[in-house]
């Protein structure tokens, strides 16, 4: 399942990161 880093840390590297 991908959820969208909008406040994320990850945003700066990819939009999206995946939660197992």
């Amino acid at each position: 399942i991908y959820f969208q880093a909008i406040n994320g840390p990850l945003k700066k590297t990819r939009p999206f990161y995946s939660i197992p």
